[in-house]
């Protein structure tokens, strides 16, 4: 008997909700091959009737459905089973039980989750608003803003107001060339709205607006690309926000990237978690889980990185203490992958077939230096080496510098040992959901960090266990810095392997 089944999904809607069911299934199952075959808007007898005649056709055929309409579902229902092919509904026995706890008729509308409702109407006018006040323009409506941008010349003003305008935020964005940019209004009463400024490094916005000119074939402004105007415009900028803005963001780099050859691009920066994270693409494949050419580029930052630690702290760094305080982007192209099933989350392919090689530069670790990941790194490591020491040596004291939960600490032993902070736990304010799987391998659990709540910067962990329990390499799946991870859980069950949710 074949290995390969013949997945049917058929829907009555965009059948994005049984594609992620049918996802939660299939990890379940190792081994197996299925070709997908996915139905959406089936709302006719006569469409199922075609469906149907298909996978009579096919061997090892199976239907998934979620149709709404209780007389189509019905009609499938029959003529699969006269057929002779396996057939499944995944929502017809919920909304019944649902029907009946609520007391409720069902509405049985397909695509009843995309109705027009006020959150809709509410982003269309949040959208609307922002188009128009794009740029400086409309001033004088600039009142009615839930948020103002400002911000020098390619600050991504204007991105970053239709990101918030899709989330129902009403957002004007100014452009900063001097303090008499500043509209009246806002000069009047700071407190209109939410102003947050916008910034960034002088050298990054040199290379902005150079590749901005030369898109536009235009070479002419020498002063707008101009690295010294530009640092004055930058800590202008700076003074103004203090006046008038709520907050602002930029300022200095926070990431260091490199474009590699045509073959590879990588992006790295610090984790303020202190917990490795990797979002990685081989061939336009998201690997969500990583795999070797991941080890391929952490194991060159590393080890760069301990030299160059070696070089300014005269320390000796363990890779763990690195790595734990990265988040890297890799973006490759390899000849023929391979990888470790299905889902492709993992590539297997050996560094020795990649095809090409991507070597981490000497100004790409310099660049990530410059984040301010070295003193986490060293902070880390100090911490780490004084948990250590032997408690018959009470004279070795090593400060814990750079880590804002720890600072209080440091006030232990001196005339402001009344101020000292003693910490009785590590790690992040609240957890929350914890699930094993089944073979008691693998632990997930959300957890979020004082004073966010959970719907606003939440992150989703999936962990390693050793044969003890204890844990051996933990990565967060979803959610992140101000990030929100939910996760849908089947009461009936204590281990739900579609992890899922919106980030």
């Amino acid at each position: 008997m074949s290995n390969l089944y013949q997945i049917y999904l058929i829907s009555d809607a965009t059948g994005e909700t049984l594609d992620r069911i049918f996802t939660a299934i299939k990890a379940q199952f190792k081994n197996i091959d299925y070709k997908i075959h996915t139905y959406s808007f089936t709302r006719t007898e006569n469409q199922i009737l075609k469906i149907l005649e298909n996978a009579e056709k096919e061997k090892n055929s199976i239907i998934l459905y979620s149709i709404v309409d209780s007389n189509l579902a019905k009609y499938l229902a029959k003529n699969s089973d006269t057929k002779k092919i396996p057939c499944f509904g995944v929502l017809g026995d919920l909304i019944l039980s649902f029907s009946k706890l609520l007391n409720q008729k069902a509405s049985h509308q397909p695509s009843g989750q995309y109705a027009l409702d006020e959150g809709y109407y509410k982003r269309i006018e949040a959208i609307q608003f922002t188009m128009n006040h794009d740029d400086g323009n409309l001033l004088k409506e600039i009142k009615k803003s839930d948020i103002i941008l400002l911000g020098v010349s390619r600050t991504s003003k204007t991105p970053t107001s239709i990101y918030l305008a899709n989330k129902g935020f009403k957002t004007s964005n100014i452009p900063l060339i001097n303090e008499r940019s500043i509209p009246k209004a806002l000069k009047d009463n700071p407190k209109i709205a939410c102003v947050v400024g916008l910034n960034t490094e002088p050298d990054r916005l040199v290379e902005i607006r150079k590749n901005r000119m030369n898109s536009l074939k235009e070479s002419g402004n020498k002063f707008y690309t101009d690295l010294e105007k530009i640092k004055n415009e930058v800590n202008n900028a700076k003074n103004t926000f203090n006046k008038y803005a709520t907050m602002y963001i930029g300022g200095f780099k926070t990431y260091a990237h490199e474009v590699c050859n045509d073959r590879w691009e990588i992006m790295a920066t610090y984790n303020s978690n202190e917990v490795f994270e990797q979002y990685s693409f081989v061939n336009g494949i998201n690997t969500v889980r990583g795999g070797k050419h991941v080890e391929y580029i952490v194991d060159q930052i590393c080890e760069k990185m301990i030299v160059e630690i070696k070089k300014s702290h005269k320390m000796e760094i363990k890779k763990p203490y690195v790595k734990n305080q990265l988040m890297v982007f890799v973006k490759s192209t390899i000849v023929n992958p391979s990888f470790d099933g299905q889902t492709k989350e993992t590539l297997t392919t050996v560094k020795r077939k990649f095809g090409s090689e991507c070597v981490v530069s000497d100004s790409f670790i310099k660049e990530l230096a410059k984040t301010g990941i070295v003193d986490r790194i060293v902070a880390q490591a100090e911490y780490k080496n004084n948990q250590q020491f032997k408690s018959s040596d009470g004279k070795k004291v090593v400060s814990l510098r750079g880590i804002d939960k720890y600072s209080g600490a440091n006030k232990a032993g001196t005339r402001k040992a009344k101020d000292c902070t003693l910490i009785l736990t590590e790690g992040d304010s609240f957890y929350s959901n914890p699930r094993l799987s089944p073979d008691g391998q693998q632990l997930s659990w959300l957890s979020w960090n004082h004073p966010h709540m959970p719907w606003d910067s939440t992150q989703c962990s999936l962990a390693q266990l050793d044969h003890d329990g204890s844990i051996i390499e933990q990565h967060i799946i979803a959610g992140g810095r101000c990030a929100a991870a939910s996760i849908y859980v089947d009461t009936g069950a204590d281990w739900y392997d579609g992890l899922g949710g919106s980030i």
